[in-house]
């Protein structure tokens, strides 16, 4: 049998664990930094999993460490696209000046 009040506490820590790496990996992304996070959707499945091991009504505290998580992976999300529009448009602009050292040759330096 489940230790329900043990594996809420248990749950409720690894909702916070992942609510940290994934403000790093806001803070990194902001800086200009490569992240990884291939460990984070197999760590919040099992997170799940575990919330589904729940009797209803038991995860009161946990509640708002989910909407946390959630709120932080939506900043996240922002960061992520943030950092993805200016790579293009910095790639953009590498494009436009092998276009135009092509066309006018190298540049005098």
């Amino acid at each position: 049998m489940t230790d329900t009040p043990a594996l809420a506490v248990t749950l409720k820590r690894r909702l916070e664990a992942a609510a940290n790496v994934v403000t790093e990996a806001q803070r990194a992304v902001e800086a200009g930094e490569q992240v990884d996070l291939s460990g984070l959707e197999r760590e919040v499945d099992e997170i799940c999993t575990g919330l589904g091991g729940l009797p209803a009504g038991a995860g009161g505290d946990i509640r708002l460490a989910l909407v946390i998580l959630m709120d932080d992976l939506e900043r996240l999300t922002a960061a992520l696209t943030a950092a993805h529009h200016k790579l293009v448009d910095d790639m953009g602009g590498l494009s436009a000046r092998q276009r135009a050292t092509k066309a006018y040759g190298q540049p005098q330096e």
